[in-house]
This record gives C-alpha cells, structure tokens and sequence, in this order.
C-alpha cells in the first residue's frame, strides 16, 4: 500500500480529478492510497469494513430504506469502505448511474458550502436563492 497525493491521484485521471475537485474537503479527510494490485482507493476505516463484512450493515438495506447518493454521509460511507475512485465515479458520478451527480453539495464542517460561502461573503441573498430557487 502506498499514499497517493491529491495532486498524483487527479493527474492519472479525468474521472478522479473531478472527484477530488468536486469533494476537496473529503479528499483532505480521508487518505487516498495505491493497493498492491495499483488500484486507487480511498483508505477504508477497518470499523466500518468490520460491520459490512460481519453482515451488521448492508449497503441494499441502506438504500431500501431510502438513502440518497447526494447525502454527504452516504458518500463518507462508501469513502470509509475503501472503494476504488472509479468504482466511487461510477455510482457518484457517472449518469447512468446517478442521474442527479452534479446537484451533490458537498457538506463543509457539517454545513453546504453555498451557506459556508454566504456567511464568510455577506451574500445571504445569493444563499437564499440557491436553496428556494
């Protein structure tokens, strides 16, 4: 296993540049690796991989019971779980996949960043507008 920088993971390419470009802040959280088979992945939590591989959380039970693949948690989850960022492009990104991919937020200390860009700029009319259309 060997540590992969932002900047080297985004230059091998287009789909992990998008990725780390649109979701920088998970890309500063979660440590981004090349496994011995070379594949690029997010480095797993062994707590979360413990409780998928134990059978005491599933993925199809998650989204039977509703979640969406634009919630920061449910993207933090698959993170933790060490997937490949093209496995991560294809569910995240990918239209055929995720026809909504581009209306992701990513959260920002725990808050979107339009309102983390309204607070520091002033501009909460801007803010307003983006989330009431």
């Amino acid at each position: 296993m060997k540590n992969v920088t932002i900047k080297e993971a985004s230059a091998i390419h287009e789909h992990y540049a998008l990725i780390l470009e649109r979701e920088v802040f998970a890309a500063h959280e979660r440590q981004i690796i090349q496994d011995e088979h070379g594949t690029i992945r997010w480095a797993s939590d062994p707590l979360i991989c413990m409780l998928f591989d134990s059978g005491a959380l599933s993925l199809n039970t998650l989204f039977a019971n509703g979640a969406d693949k634009n919630d920061p948690l449910v993207r933090d989850l698959y993170r933790r779980l060490g997937y490949s960022l093209s496995g991560y492009w294809e569910i995240f990104y990918w239209d055929v996949n995720h026809e909504e991919w581009d209306e992701y937020e990513e959260l920002v200390n725990g808050l979107p960043q339009a309102y983390v860009a309204a607070t520091k700029s002033g501009k909460w009319d801007e803010y307003e507008e983006l989330v009431n259309g």
